[in-house]
């Protein structure tokens, strides 16, 4: 399975995503850590022309600005290609709650 892994916005927290994307990748898994930061849309090109099986995404700043990231990246995204993607999240518990 073809992984995906990136911080969004401003988060440069990734520790907990690499350790993620390392474990997948000891597991038989095509990992790739995209970068620290990315904009939505820049993540929207890339999972629409490498269409992984899964993203995982990394926020662990405010709930608020993430909630702004969420949408943008959704709204870049078609429906019918969220529905190929499996998205993973890691994040603080109030992050979380935003990214459900």
């Amino acid at each position: 399975m073809k992984i995906l892994g990136a911080t969004l916005g401003n988060c440069v927290h990734t520790e907990g995503l690499c350790n993620f994307l390392a474990l997948a990748g000891r597991h038989g898994h095509a990992v790739r850590f995209l970068n620290v930061g990315l904009a939505p849309e820049a993540l929207a090109r890339t999972i629409l022309r490498e269409q992984p099986a899964a993203v995982a995404l990394s926020y662990r700043l405010t709930p608020e600005v993430a909630a702004g990231l969420f949408r943008q990246l959704k709204k870049a995204i078609p429906a019918s290609a969220r529905k190929k993607t499996v998205f993973l999240f890691g994040g603080t518990p109030a992050v979380c709650r935003v990214a459900r």
